[in-house]
């Protein structure tokens, strides 16, 4: 294989592992497997110092843009799933005032005399 062909052949697995990375952290993220979500992202930070020092060591001009091309697309994910995170993490702020409403309820209720239901 030429240099070139490798050059992509490369490119396409680095792309590819990000592809696995986000589709592994939206995984962990909806499962609520922070440990695992943990793993992701150091795998992740990996590939990331590992892109741009390709990046930064490529001795020709199309290297060095596949690099930026997957360092690119690796934050479009961080940055995607990092609102996931964000959602999810309002949504179960709402649940728990909620929940915290219904008690305050319920004990004004009970100390009312009236049954809770």
């Amino acid at each position: 294989m030429s240099g070139a062909g490798r050059a992509l052949s490369c490119h396409a697995g680095l792309i590819e592992q990000v592809e696995e990375l986000d589709r592994l952290e939206r995984a962990a993220i909806a499962g609520d497997d922070w440990g695992a979500l943990e793993r992701v992202l150091a795998r992740q930070r990996r590939l990331w110092e590992h892109c741009a020092r390709l990046a930064q060591e490529a001795v020709d001009q199309a290297a060095r843009s596949q690099a930026i091309t997957v360092l690119r697309r690796l934050y479009q994910v961080r940055v995607r799933n990092h609102a996931l995170i964000e959602r999810q993490t309002e949504d179960l702020r709402g649940q728990l005032v909620a929940l915290e409403n219904r008690r305050t309820d319920r004990r004004r209720d009970l100390r009312g005399g009236r049954i809770a239901g």
